[in-house]
């Protein structure tokens, strides 16, 4: 596996589950049938129910697919990198106490250009599945495929292309393997990892030529239906305070958090979710936004886009 394919700032060591004996790291072997981890990059939209994973042979002769919704594809969990790391620390505020290549703002200002085209709301997506119990012996190629193609990781190329994850390489043995039951510690009903899947959200992102010191955004939502939930992907950005009326009208205020204008309109970007899906139920109704000085910036627009 080139493993240079992969965010090297999260977890770049992809893991085997084999039924209760533990865990391995990823370069090592698989039985057919066990469950394994696959860290696949920055895919902050792909979900169980639009990734489809093909599986082929030493002699790349296709096994197995498995279609979006595949109860085989256990979970898709999003990782986060801890917000008092040396990556996240030393990115912030561009120093470092390490040496060579790999410090935080080197690192950091690799993972922003080269992966995530200067969005914050840096993650590692990470695929849980069991093999196909028909996978023979030998060193196997997985392919994965989300709702935009064949799984990439950021612009990786000298020309700016997009680089694909695929195929990941596992090395398949001998024996009956074993699929997790993913629950949590002392056991539990039933697979509790699929709870750290995302619930479905809108992402709301804004536009415009200057960027602002604070946004103020409406939105509205049918009365009765759902609740609100509003999620900040990086609070040592900006602050977000929200208040839902309880009828119909949200209102969300984004801040600087400690007096640095942000760098690009995308650190403005937050989360509404719900317990209840909100798919088509949010709607932005107006946006009003001020610079440092108090002065309006009018044209900045929010939209809100649903993700399942």
């Amino acid at each position: 596996m080139n493993t240079g394919k992969l965010l090297p700032w999260l977890m770049l060591c992809l893991t085997i589950v084999q039924g209760c004996t533990g865990q391995r790291t990823f370069g090592l072997v698989a039985r057919a049938g066990d469950t394994v981890a696959l860290a696949t990059g920055w895919n902050q939209p792909v979900t169980r129910d639009n990734l489809t994973v093909q599986f082929s042979d030493v002699n790349n002769t296709v096994v197995a697919t498995y279609n979006p919704g595949d109860e085989r594809i256990r979970a898709v969990v999003q990782l986060y990198p801890d917000p008092i790391s040396k990556l996240m620390v030393e990115y912030a505020t561009g120093q470092t106490s390490g040496v060579g290549a790999l410090n935080g703002p080197t690192v950091g200002s690799y993972v922003d250009s080269g992966y995530t085209n200067h969005d914050a709301d840096w993650n590692q997506t990470v695929v849980y599945l069991d093999l196909p119990t028909t996978l023979p012996q030998g060193v196997a190629s997985i392919v994965l495929s989300g709702p935009n193609g064949v799984l990439t990781n950021g612009t990786m190329s000298g020309d700016g292309s997009q680089v694909p994850i695929s195929p990941i390489k596992v090395n398949v043995i001998s024996g009956t393997g074993v699929s997790n039951p993913l629950n949590s510690q002392g056991g539990g009903n039933g697979a509790s990892l699929p709870l750290m899947e995302r619930h479905g959200y809108y992402t709301v992102t804004f536009t415009g030529s200057t960027i602002p010191d604070s946004i103020q955004v409406n939105l509205t939502h049918p009365a009765g239906t759902t609740k609100p939930w509003v999620v900040n992907p990086r609070g040592d950005l900006k602050n977000v305070a929200w208040h839902d009326d309880g009828a119909t009208n949200l209102r969300v205020l984004l801040t600087t958090s400690h007096g640095v204008p942000l760098a690009d309109m995308k650190h403005f970007k937050f989360y509404v979710a719900s317990g209840v899906p909100l798919a088509g139920l949010l709607t932005v109704a107006d946006v009003i936004a001020y610079d440092a000085s108090g002065n309006r910036v009018p044209d900045i627009v929010a939209a809100a886009s649903y993700t399942p």
